[in-house]
């Protein structure tokens, strides 16, 4: 979460969400986060190399966070929401999916997590932060 500060309040959270292996499916998040009651809302972009499927998947995201004690993590957030997809050709037709994502975090928004979307499941990914803003 770059190198800002967190108090209570509403802040934003920015990162990946990714492995190493060619062809599986990434997303990039940008959250904002509402301390005092805990809830999370912001977009994911799922990044996929899926054949006769668009490239990325924008889904508008609401979720919770929570605090851990007692674990190597601090903090563990769900993320879900819905996206249009169209049909396999050749169909035509516009469908709606579920997308679900779930973090394991530390202070500095590093840790381990994994999505689901479209009978995709996506496990074991890691997490990394970087900054909302660019620095100017």
């Amino acid at each position: 979460m770059s190198d800002q500060k967190v108090s209570l309040g509403l802040y934003p959270a920015c990162g990946t969400m990714k492995n190493n292996l060619v062809g599986s499916a990434s997303l990039d998040f940008s959250l904002l986060v509402a301390t005092p009651s805990g809830t999370v809302s912001g977009v994911v972009t799922i990044h996929q190399a899926l054949p006769l499927t668009p490239s990325q998947i924008h889904v508008h995201v609401t979720g919770r966070l929570r605090t851990i004690l007692g674990s190597p993590f601090t903090k563990y957030i769900v993320i879900t929401g819905t996206y249009m997809q169209p049909c396999t050709p050749p169909a035509t037709c516009i469908i709606t999916e579920k997308f679900e994502a779930y973090m394991f975090l530390h202070d500095n928004w590093d840790g381990t997590g994994g999505f689901e979307y479209a009978n995709h499941v996506s496990e074991h990914l890691t997490v990394k932060s970087h900054p909302c803003f660019p620095k100017v």
